[in-house]
């Protein structure tokens, strides 16, 4: 590892405001076994730092265990050195005397050997400057989690995370390979926390390049490098001081579990419980029980189950904390692979059943329903909740095993479903139950010979089942099929225009006129909905404002591009990025996040503009042109199938009732490609629903009043229903009557109704 004495040399260059610093290190003579004097591994501290240090260093060898305290206080005071590198014992925590406790609390050595060496007021002897080299176990302690948050931020604390594999072998130490290292600067001075993460990657760039980097980060006040950054923040206690758990990537993880849902810590809706307790008999003889029966790791399998199959009796007494119930999470704290948490759902067989250490139970409150339950145990298990968890370093790593305590469950952040989700999930779960039924009656109809008592009656029965699964079976394999799906499910404008390409026949410039007809209707009606959304979210679509003036200036119309940039702007625009992922119609905003549907509507876009300006000639679209178009409108709309999530709905009645505060309404389902749509009842709480208007109703069965966006009106030429849209407006007609376009059949038709679309910002007020 030849980029370490680079790196120590920079940051104590940078630190101490000396480029040739005098350093003094301070390291054990030797590790000792518990119990004995035998002196192990005598030679590798010294070639540690030989190779590691920078050259002309202080080296001194220390006594290990609590006595390092003293001895290395002792050293610095009679060397007076300034900068001083440490690698301190690793004995702490509970292993420590009591002695021990009374002077440093629950610190173990390497912080109370910087809250010695940093706090001394002896001028003659003040440390500036102190580096040491830890186990990550150090950033991420509960025990010392309150002295973190003090003492980084009042020690401008520079932390140095060796991120690559197998540093003890690099550095000489005798380690096992999978232990993970840190070096912690500080100075006596408080200031921001800087953050420094050595990957694998990183490893290959010279030594000189990642000291370079380091420096420049310990320069700066503020911002990022590529290796780092500053954080101002406070420290949260409770959690580990680490480059991840603050990073921007871990603050995105966060941001994506709200587009499930509300977020919250899974205390606050489910208990995470410990199971048997073992005694020692010793102290507390007679208490406990034997032979109690307990899940352990093994018995939670990956696909999900407890399995009870081979459960054994808890040999040792022990005291039972909680008995399993149905329905509990059961997790394993240890685990291996990135897929998420391993969890089982338990499912009793009336034996009493607990579990051991090895097991953590998440128990859901009764107020979460089937399918808020259902969504919180999908994301345990999913790898955003691993990716989330190692990203924070709340959980202890080894050798590609990753643990999991009850303290970062409690804390754990989940989402709760919203009603779009369970509305969503209730829908799959039906969907489940009703094809387990048809099953069910096909398996009971094929034993017709069985249960007629007549050969006749076992055929007709026989037959007339067979002819029901087959119209099932049938609708099944129609669905799979896009084309099937666009004409029924698609709202009727669009769906109506992807129908006329398919009856368009073989002449190819007619087939291509329809392709660029329903390209430019499907991102027309894409835009509307997203002058929609932008007003349900109160935040303006700025391009809507400049067709608002073009067509205050010209008698020209609407256009292609017009409908484009309206798209391009909340895909784009940092007004927009902000929306969560349940609020309408936020699809739109994510709709050139794959590149996919971006190039094909350019590309479409740029075909309709040659044939609106003669470049191309009705006999010279090729058939691979055609194809390449049909392709690209394909993908658009394949692109948008989250429109058959939203119903298109032309209200022809409502009836209010005042008193129980229900408004009953009529309404034509404007879905599909038919242009004579059913007539339907329904209610809502809402009184301010129009007659004659157009609505888009979402997930959540909310109702979006569509006018003067949208126009059902009849078309002037075939006298049929149409939807229409601004088209032109002509400032001299008064300034009252705009021109509407038909989706379905381009014809044209004037309306005094421009004051609506002057209250929408698409036309410029008087």
């Amino acid at each position: 590892m030849n980029y370490y004495r680079d790196l120590l040399a920079s940051a104590f260059g940078v630190l101490s405001g000396n480029n040739t610093p005098k350093i003094m290190a301070l390291v054990t003579s030797a590790e000792r076994s518990s119990g004995t004097n035998e002196t192990l591994n005598e030679p590798w501290p010294v070639g540690f730092l030989s190779a590691s240090l920078p050259p002309g260093t202080n080296i001194q060898c220390l006594e290990g265990g609590e006595s390092f305290i003293n001895d290395a206080t002792s050293a610095v005071g009679i060397s007076k050195e300034k900068n001083v590198f440490a690698f301190p014992p690793l004995l702490g925590g509970p292993r420590m005397t009591a002695e021990w406790h009374d002077r440093f609390g629950r610190l173990d050595i390497a912080g109370a050997l910087a809250e010695t060496l940093m706090n001394q007021t002896d001028d003659g002897r003040q440390v500036e400057v102190l580096a040491m080299l830890v186990p990550t176990h150090f950033l991420s302690s509960l025990r010392s989690s309150s002295w973190r948050k003090e003492f980084f931020p009042a020690h401008s604390a520079v932390v140095i995370e060796h991120e690559h594999d197998d540093v003890p072998a690099a550095l000489g130490l005798p380690f096992h390979s999978a232990v993970r290292l840190t070096t912690v600067f500080f100075r006596r001075q408080p200031g921001p926390i800087r953050f420094f993460k050595i990957t694998t990657e990183a490893l290959a760039e010279p030594p000189q390049r990642l000291a370079s980097a380091l420096q420049s980060l310990i320069k700066q006040p503020a911002g990022k490098n590529r290796l780092g950054y500053v954080y101002k923040g406070q420290l949260e206690d409770g959690y580990p001081c680490s480059h991840d758990y603050y990073s921007e990537e871990t603050e995105r993880l966060r941001q994506e579990i709200g587009v499930l849902g509300q977020r919250v810590a899974l205390k606050s809706v489910a208990d995470v419980l410990m199971g048997l307790r073992p005694c020692n008999p010793d102290q507390l003889p007679g208490n406990g029980e034997v032979g109690l029966l307990t899940i352990r790791a093994a018995d939670i399998t990956r696909d999900g189950r407890v399995d009870l199959s081979d459960i054994q009796p808890y040999i040792r007494p022990a005291i039972v904390r909680h008995y399993l119930k149905d329905g509990d999470f059961c997790i394993r704290s240890i685990y291996q692979g990135d897929t998420g948490f391993v969890v089982g759902v338990f499912e009793g067989d009336g034996r009493p059943v607990t579990f051991g250490h090895s097991v953590i139970v998440v128990r859901p409150h009764a107020s979460l329903n089937s399918a808020q339950r259902q969504v919180l145990l999908s994301f345990l298990r999913s790898p955003l909740a691993h990716r989330l968890g190692n990203a924070k370093q709340v959980m202890s790593s080894m050798a590609g095993r990753y643990r999991v305590s009850p303290h970062v469950l409690c804390e754990f952040p989940v989402p709760i479903a919203d009603e779009e989700l369970v509305s969503s999930i209730q829908q799959l779960n039906d969907a489940r139950m009703a094809f387990t039924k048809w099953i069910s009656h096909i398996d009971e109809e094929s034993n017709a010979i069985l249960i007629e008592s007549t050969a006749h009656g076992s055929r007709s029965r026989l037959l007339n089942a067979g002819q029901l699964a087959r119209q099932r079976h049938r609708a099944g394999e129609q669905v799979e099929e896009f084309d099937y799906r666009v004409r029924t499910q698609f709202p009727h404008p669009l769906a109506y225009v992807w129908r006329e390409l398919q009856v368009a026949g073989a002449d190819r410039y007619h087939r291509f006129r329809a392709v660029t007809k329903a390209a430019e209707g499907h991102t027309c009606f894409l835009a509307l909905i997203a002058v929609l959304m932008s007003r349900a979210a109160g935040q303006p679509i700025k391009y809507v404002g400049e067709i608002a003036k073009r067509l205050s200036q010209r008698r020209s119309g609407t256009n292609f591009g017009d409908w484009f940039a309206i798209l391009e702007e909340v895909n784009e625009g940092k007004t927009f990025r902000g929306l969560k992922g349940s609020s309408p119609f936020v699809e739109l905003t994510q709709l050139s996040a794959n590149g996919t549907w971006e190039q094909a509507i350019r590309h479409l876009m740029a075909l309709r503009n040659d044939d609106s300006h003669g470049r191309i000639a009705p006999a010279s679209v090729s058939a691979n042109l055609l194809t390449e178009a049909e392709k690209s409108l394909e993908t658009v709309y394949r692109a948008t199938e989250f429109l058959t999530d939203y119903q298109l709905l032309f209200i022809t009645d409502t009836q209010l009732d005042s008193l129980r505060q229900i408004n009953r309404f009529q309404y034509r389902d404007l879905t599909g490609d038919n242009a004579l749509a059913q007539l339907r009842e329904d209610q809502s709480s809402r009184a301010d629903l129009e007659k004659n208007s157009l609505y888009l109703r979402d997930r959540q069965k909310n109702l979006h009043l569509f006018r003067p966006l949208l126009q059902y009106l009849e078309c002037p030429e075939c006298h049929q229903l149409s939807t229409f849209f601004l088209d032109t407006y002509d400032p001299a007609s008064g300034g009252s009557a705009v021109g509407l376009k038909s989706f379905e059949r381009n014809s044209v038709r004037t309306e005094p109704i421009a004051e609506d679309f002057r209250h929408v910002g698409l036309l410029p007020t008087i």
